[in-house]
């Protein structure tokens, strides 16, 4: 018989017979042993099936045509853990993820779940990098500015979830859904502790589902999803400090920029004619741009200005020596 509690581990997979068998590695080897990992495929027709079965125990559940919320959704809903956690097929849970997160909510039982910073890399490269917000609580107020922490770095104490704290589906299940979902743990008065050392480590590719041509649906899912935040939060007591014609701004802002780095010019002016106060210097310059230069070069400018920006975003270090050998391990079972 186990004394540790049970800790569901959900991961979602579609098609991702490259990734799959690294991931799920990486969670077995874990020292914590009393885990289920359940793994829900939305209608995959390459090899993943086989590699997840390869991995004695794991639960293979199939939800065709599912978005990641949806997903998520169909596996809490069959999850039997004290506490759970996610991972998606490309990234990998370090060394020690599971025991010190169950630990710390085994000696705390007043928090709800905890978090830490992730490791990102880039097509496994020599540098890891660390978004500098996710090292501290991060509060409504960063939450409107579109913060969040990796979604695969949470431990959550299941008895603290409520019928609210639910992933979004539909379009608001396939773009920024990890981020809504915190965004709703926070609303329904979640508490939280963030542990300092990185849990995860996320593999940003140019294949995955953040490419360009996504980037202004995600935008303006992101936009109708604070709409809907900010009335749950009319008349509540949260506070968070900032007007709503400037956080619906921001989000008009993102969603203009997305539509030039695709060549959406006439879109790009139609939002940003919506945008009023402290960013109308921003809606004037854009504007002005729109119309000066080239569709061409337009592009070319707002896309590297994201790459530096998102760059700029990370603190960038040398990938720490135990780290690596960690990867090492579990890049074995990739699947070229």
């Amino acid at each position: 018989m186990h004394k540790d509690p049970l800790v569901s581990v959900i991961l979602l997979t579609y098609n991702s017979a490259k990734y799959i068998g690294r991931a799920l590695s990486s969670v077995h080897m874990q020292c914590y042993k009393n885990i289920e990992v359940i793994v829900v495929d939305a209608g995959s027709v390459d090899s993943s099936e086989s590699i997840v079965k390869s991995f004695s125990g794991t639960k293979w559940l199939e939800l065709p045509n599912s978005d990641m919320g949806m997903a998520r959704n169909f596996g809490l809903d069959h999850s039997n853990g004290s506490y759970v956690m996610f991972l998606d097929s490309d990234d990998i849970y370090l060394e020690g993820k599971i025991s010190n997160q169950v630990r710390s909510l085994n000696d705390d039982k007043l928090l709800d779940f905890v978090v830490s910073p992730a490791y990102v890399m880039r097509s496994l490269g020599d540098n890891v990098g660390i978004k500098s917000w996710t090292t501290g609580k991060i509060d409504i107020r960063s939450f409107f500015q579109g913060q969040c922490y990796s979604l695969a770095t949470l431990c959550i104490r299941v008895s603290a979830l409520t019928e609210n704290c639910r992933f979004y589906e539909q379009d608001a299940g396939r773009y920024c859904e990890d981020w809504s979902f915190q965004f709703r743990l926070l609303l329904d008065g979640l508490r939280f502790e963030v542990m300092p050392l990185p849990s995860v480590l996320v593999e940003l590719r140019e294949d995955s589902h953040t490419v360009w041509s996504g980037q202004p649906k995600m935008k303006f899912v992101g936009l109708e999803v604070v709409k809907s935040a900010l009335t749950i939060i009319e008349g509540s007591d949260m506070d968070h400090g900032i007007s709503e014609q400037s956080i619906l701004d921001n989000y008009r802002l993102k969603l203009a920029i997305s539509y030039f780095t695709n060549g959406q010019i006439s879109q790009g002016r139609l939002v940003i004619d919506q945008i009023s106060g402290d960013l109308n210097h921003y809606k004037i310059t854009l504007i002005t741009l729109s119309y000066l230069i080239p569709k061409f070069l337009l592009i070319s400018l707002f896309r590297n200005l994201w790459m530096k920006r998102q760059n700029s975003s990370f603190e960038w270090i040398v990938t720490p020596v135990k780290i690596k050998a960690w990867l090492d391990k579990h890049n074995e079972h990739l699947n070229y």
